[in-house]
């Protein structure tokens, strides 16, 4: 008897369970499914370049048009590295407002996908125009502490220019995180697509932070990804996995995210940049002084040359500009000297000196030998006391300026832009 009632409430046991699994799998396969459809009508509105209605939206300000906000263009071979800003969206919408008062939301894109220099209807790569590419980093783009679009460096060069020449183009196609592998392989992509006579590559902080920092020396900034596939197990493909198998991953994974919280930026003003190059598994200390140091520098020269050898192939003008820093400002506005007696990486100052100033020395010597028009520009302000850095790495409204000027300054040495 007991055995009876032993299987027949187990039985019931396992069809009350079966029940539960299978509703709770019928509800989530019906989520699963509604969240497909959202994504592909949203995908689907991103793919004509119109704003999806459940999407927020921004007004830029210059043509008081609507803009969705932080989508990007990527093919194959540009995806690594988070590709550029799709057309007609807001690219930096500003994190925060540390000292710079009265910005709008951030910096938008024009039609072609590039961040505007105050006009974001206009055309842009037409024959009759000398078109120059801007290609950066986060300081090329804007990002964080330019009050507007008209307030970018690449902004600034064209009004400088076009002073000479009002047929003269200067398109700001920085984006954030851009190292000079990234921007070799963005000059190359943009190149098979629009009209360009020249490109300008302004780097240094991004080169220097991703290697100085870094627990171990990485080719290209990049480390070796085992297993790819498995990477994205539990993506939406994957129809005939289990949705409570799928879910349960998703959690656990969740809750294993908490543990690493503290690597992704949702700190303050003053944390700004450092959790971005700071993982969780290195230490703020640089790398130690050695005869090796050229080591460090290597990856930078590398691609400097590697482009160089792109614009020479393909009879494209091109400069290079070794960025400014704080590291060479003798003379620091209040601001400054608060801000950076709280960066929380060892020897800042004194390491950005030695990455870049090896980095001159070694590029100077190839760049006469190879005829590059190479410039470093790290030290335009040096006995100026204005405030110029707001963070790790980004310029002030006033830094974008003499820096335009100083690039400016150089090129109609070089050019005759008549």
């Amino acid at each position: 008897m007991k055995i009876f009632n032993f299987i027949k409430y187990s039985l019931i046991l396992s069809i009350i369970i079966s029940v539960i699994i299978v509703f709770i799998e019928g509800f989530l396969s019906f989520y699963f499914s509604s969240n497909y459809f959202y994504q592909k009508d949203k995908l689907s509105t991103y793919k004509k370049n119109e704003i999806f209605s459940k999407d927020s939206y921004f007004i830029d300000p210059y043509n008081k048009q609507k803009k969705t906000t932080g989508r990007t263009l990527s093919n194959r071979y540009t995806v690594s590295m988070n590709g550029r800003w799709a057309p007609n969206t807001l690219a930096r919408k500003y994190d925060y407002d540390d000292y710079v008062k009265g910005k709008g939301e951030g910096l938008f894109t024009d039609n072609y996908g590039f961040v505007h220099n105050g006009n974001p209807d206009r055309e842009l790569f037409q024959q009759d125009f000398y078109n120059i590419i801007f290609i950066g980093g986060s300081t090329a783009e804007g990002a964080n502490t330019t009050s507007s679009n008209e307030n970018t460096i690449a902004a600034h060069i064209e009004k400088i220019l076009r002073k000479k020449n009002n047929k003269i183009n200067v398109i700001n196609a920085g984006k954030s995180g851009y190292k000079t592998f990234d921007e070799f392989l963005m000059s190359y992509n943009l190149f098979g697509k629009f009209n360009i006579q020249e490109i300008i590559f302004f780097n240094g902080n991004n080169d220097m932070l991703s290697q100085s920092y870094s627990e171990k020396l990485k080719w290209n900034y990049f480390d070796e990804i085992i297993n790819y596939q498995e990477q994205y197990q539990f993506l939406f493909s994957q129809r005939y996995t289990l949705k409570i198998k799928y879910y349960i991953n998703r959690l656990k994974q969740k809750i294993l995210n908490l543990k690493t919280l503290k690597s992704s930026y949702k700190a303050p003003p003053r944390e700004f940049l450092v959790n971005i190059f700071q993982k969780e598994f290195d230490t703020y200390e640089s790398k130690k002084e050695d005869e090796n140091f050229e080591l460090i520098v290597k990856n930078y020269i590398y691609n400097l040359r590697l482009s160089n050898s792109f614009c020479v192939e393909f009879k494209i003008k091109c400069s290079f500009f070794l960025q400014p820093h704080i590291g060479e400002k003798n003379l620091k506005h209040q601001y400054e000297k608060e801000y950076f007696s709280k960066v929380k990486f060892k020897n800042y100052d004194l390491m950005k000196k030695k990455w870049y100033r090896t980095s001159s020395k070694l590029m100077e010597s190839i760049a006469e030998e190879k005829k590059i028009d190479f410039y470093d520009i790290s030290k335009i302000f040096v006995g100026d006391q204005s405030l110029v850095h707001l963070d790790l790495g980004h310029y002030s409204d006033y830094g974008n300026k003499i820096i335009a000027e100083n690039i400016a300054k150089n090129l109609l040495l070089i050019r005759d832009f008549k």
